[in-house]
C-alpha cells in the first residue's frame, strides 16, 4: 500500500504486505488476470485494507498465518492491528472492499473474509464485535467441488447489511445456484446462518433478516433453474428497493425490507461490475459492451441501450453531471450536449 501527497504525487509512505506479513495474493488464473483486488478504507487516523491472501495456482493456501485484514495508521503507514481471519479456512482469493457502519453510535468495520464470512471490528482496536458464516453447510476443500464465496463489497444502510455470493470471474468450476442475503448488524458474537430460511426456528439466533436464491423447484423442463445465480457485484441500495446482477446475465430488483423480489431483466451477456444508481436511473454495464439504463422503480423499464463496442468489466461512476465509463482499453465520458 502506498500513500502519496495529492498535489505533487510525492509517496509519503509505502507499506510492502508480502514482505512484512508474508501474505501470499491468489493468483487468478482467469481470462480476466485480475489478482484479488479491493479499495482501502480510511476511517479517522487508520486506513483499513484486506490483503488478498489466498491460494496458489495449485491450489494450495501458502500462507495460512498470514493476516487477511489490516489496518495502517494513514499518518506514518505502521501496522496498528492485524487479524487472521479467516486463517486457513480461504476458499480461494479475498476481494471484497471493507465497509464502515455506525450502528446507533457503535462504529464498526466490516470485513468480508475469503472463507464466505462477515467479521465485524471496533476500528480502534480490532476487537470482533460479531461474525456471521453466509454458508450454512460447508464442503471438503478440493477436488471437483467449490463453494460460493463472497467478492463484492457488502453494502450497509441503516441497521441492515446487502451481499450477494459468487466465485472469482470465469470460473471453471462455477456453481449453479447462489443467494443474496440481507443481514442484521445489531447483532453480537457469532450471528452465523444455519439455513437460509429467515423463518426457521435454528435460525433465531443468526443475522439473517431474508436470503433470495437457490434452485428452482419443482426443476423447470426448460428455462433457467435457479432463483439467483452467482453474483461478483455489490449492490446499489435507493428509496428501499436494492439492485444487484449476476454474472450470467441478470439484473434483480427487490425490496429491501422482505427481500421480495420486483422483476428480473435478462441482460444477454455477463456482467462483471455493479449495477449504479444515479439520478433515477439505474446503469449495468455488460461484457458485450452495453451500456444499458433503466428506470427506477419497481417495474422492469429498459431506458437505453448504449453501444461502446467494447467489453466493461467496470462499474459506472457519476461526477458533476457526467459518466464515466471505464472498458477494457478506454475510458468514456459520457454528458449532455
Amino acid at each position: 500500500m502506498i500513500c502519496a501527497d495529492a498535489d505533487n504525487g510525492k509517496i509519503q509512505w509505502r507499506y510492502d504486505m508480502i514482505k512484512e506479513l508474508q501474505v501470499h495474493p491468489y493468483r487468478e488464473w482467469c481470462i480476466y488476470r485480475v489478482a484479488p483486488l479491493s479499495s482501502p478504507l480510511v476511517i479517522g487516523n487508520l486506513v483499513f485494507a484486506v490483503t488478498g491472501n489466498g491460494v496458489d495456482d495449485e491450489d494450495k493456501l501458502v500462507s495460512p498465518k498470514a493476516p487477511s485484514f489490516i489496518a495502517l495508521d494513514k499518518r506514518t503507514g505502521k501496522l496498528a492491528w492485524q487479524s487472521n481471519f479467516p486463517g486457513e479456512n480461504i476458499i480461494q482469493g479475498q476481494w471484497s472492499s471493507p465497509t464502515f457502519a455506525d450502528q446507533s453510535g457503535t462504529a464498526q468495520v466490516i470485513f468480508a473474509g475469503g472463507d464466505c464470512v462477515i467479521y465485524s471490528f471496533a476500528p480502534e482496536t480490532g476487537k470482533l464485535l460479531w461474525k456471521c458464516d453466509c454458508l450454512p453447510t460447508r464442503t471438503k476443500r478440493g477436488g471437483n467441488v467449490i463453494e460460493n464465496y463472497i467478492v463484492g463489497t457488502p453494502v450497509v444502510l441503516g441497521d441492515k447489511l446487502y451481499v450477494g455470493l459468487g466465485l472469482a470471474p470465469a470460473h471453471p468450476l462455477p456453481t449453479r445456484w447462489s443467494y443474496f442475503l440481507c443481514l442484521d448488524i445489531t447483532k453480537k458474537g457469532d450471528v452465523s446462518l444455519k439455513s437460509y430460511d429467515a423463518k426457521a426456528a435454528l435460525n433465531s439466533g443468526s443475522a439473517l433478516v431474508w436470503a433470495f436464491g437457490g434452485p428452482i423447484e419443482p426443476r423447470p423442463e426448460k428455462g433457467r433453474r435457479a432463483l439467483f445465480g452467482r453474483t461478483l457485484s455489490t449492490a446499489a441500495v435507493h428509496d428501499g428497493l436494492i439492485y444487484i446482477t449476476e454474472e450470467g446475465g441478470y439484473l434483480h430488483c427487490f425490496d429491501a425490507a422482505t427481500g421480495r423480489r420486483f422483476w428480473e431483466y435478462d441482460l444477454v451477456a455477463s456482467v462483471v461490475g455493479s449495477p449504479y444508481w444515479v439520478d433515477g436511473r439505474v446503469f449495468v454495464g455488460t461484457e458485450d459492451g452495453s451500456l444499458m439504463i433503466f428506470a427506477h422503480g419497481r417495474t422492469a423499464k429498459l431506458l437505453a441501450t448504449i453501444d461502446i463496442d467494447e467489453e466493461i468489466y467496470t462499474t459506472p461512476v457519476a461526477v458533476n453531471g457526467t459518466l464515466y465509463v471505464a472498458t477494457r482499453s478506454k475510458l468514456f465520458a459520457i454528458g449532455s450536449r
